[in-house]
């Protein structure tokens, strides 16, 4: 369990947070803001796979818990309305988190608003009312991060310097699921062994040695196994990271039309 207790002393007022668990020494970790010592209990919660903060409804100016949908589910422990947790990693899909119920009371933070105007806004920590944890697949935290990415790019690089100084220093996490193919380790060697150090696409010596002295090279499925790719030496090739990394972030035709021929 962590509290928060407010200190005022010589240096001004400090926030100090205080966690105490079954049959340990409580400890303490003290902050010169409200904001940063709750964005370090979420953080903690976070680490369990515990909990989910939920921001308040209103894009422009203060939030008030007395509106809507903010007044309903800073109640709903009382109320007896049952609350269902959606997030959204693609654009206009939501995906089922689970039934949900408040972990702790709401409190305020400082955040820019749409139009990067600082505004005060209600955070809801919230967990699963089943006390599961919320399974995410990587795949979707990583587009979710590419999609922001893109809208946050046009920016100006002062733009950029002052949202980012507003952010937390210390990430969160999350649990995720990723699929992973069992591939057979000869197809592996005999890509690289047939490349001899060289890309295959660039066709450029590998830019560094392993520790054990060999060309470093990656191996690539020209159609990949999450695409229903065969794992064969037909469809295997040896790339350098730079020209991997381009395969996927491109998939130019001009390049898988060329690897394809190199394997004929």
């Amino acid at each position: 369990m962590a509290t928060i207790q407010k200190s005022i002393g010589k240096r001004g007022v400090s926030y100090r947070v205080i966690i105490r668990k079954a049959g340990t020494k409580a400890i303490s970790k003290t902050f010169p803001t409200k904001k940063l010592a709750n964005q370090f209990i979420l953080k903690l919660e976070a680490d369990k796979q515990l909990l989910m903060a939920y921001g308040g409804i209103g894009s422009k100016g203060d939030q008030s818990l007395e509106f809507a949908q903010n007044k309903t589910l800073s109640e709903s422990n009382e109320n007896g309305i049952n609350v269902h947790f959606f997030e959204v990693f693609a654009d206009k899909v939501y995906t089922y988190q689970g039934q949900v119920v408040l972990s702790d009371k709401p409190f305020q933070e400082q955040q820019d608003d749409e139009d990067g105007n600082p505004r005060d806004v209600w955070i809801f920590p919230l967990k699963r009312k089943d006390g599961s944890t919320p399974l995410i697949p990587r795949v979707s935290l990583d587009k979710t991060l590419e999609r922001k990415v893109r809208k946050s790019s046009i920016l100006s690089l002062d733009e950029l310097k002052s949202r980012a100084s507003k952010s937390t220093a210390k990430p969160g996490s999350r649990i995720s699921t990723t699929t992973t193919y069992q591939r057979d380790p000869n197809v592996v060697n005999y890509t690289l062994k047939r490349a001899n150090g060289v890309c295959e696409l660039c066709e450029q010596p590998a830019p560094f040695k392993k520790k054990n002295g060999d060309p470093y090279l990656e191996v690539h499925h020209v159609v990949q196994l999450a695409n229903d790719g065969d794992d064969t030496i037909e469809n295997a090739v040896a790339l350098c990271p730079n020209c991997h990394r381009r395969m996927h972030s491109l998939e130019l035709q001009s390049d898988i039309n060329k690897l394809t021929k190199e394997m004929e």
